[in-house]
């Protein structure tokens, strides 16, 4: 199956292969802390819930769910994502 997946999409390249964003040091392990606290501590855990059924999914959990992710920061996530991406972009222009 991946091997009949991956043939039928050799003809279709991507138009551009990006490199890891630019973060300093600090963004770096502040957006490692997040990482883990986001996507390993609370997505891994709530999203198979979600799927399984185990925890309903309708407008109430999941604006709980959209909340419980502002209050771990992802609005720092996501600035640190941009900082990083910024940097990243300009740095291909001069290339």
């Amino acid at each position: 199956f991946v091997v009949k997946a991956a043939a039928d999409l050799w003809p279709y390249p991507p138009k551009e292969l990006r490199d890891y964003f630019i973060y300093t040091d600090e963004e770096a392990e502040r957006i490692s802390a997040l990482e883990t606290d986001l996507i390993t501590n609370y997505h891994n855990l709530i999203v198979p819930q979600f799927i399984s059924g185990v925890k309903p999914l309708n407008d109430k959990t999941w604006a709980e769910y959209v909340s419980e992710y502002k209050k771990m920061g992802l609005r720092d996530y996501m600035e640190i994502y941009k900082n990083g991406y910024d940097r990243y972009m300009s740095v291909k222009k001069l290339k």
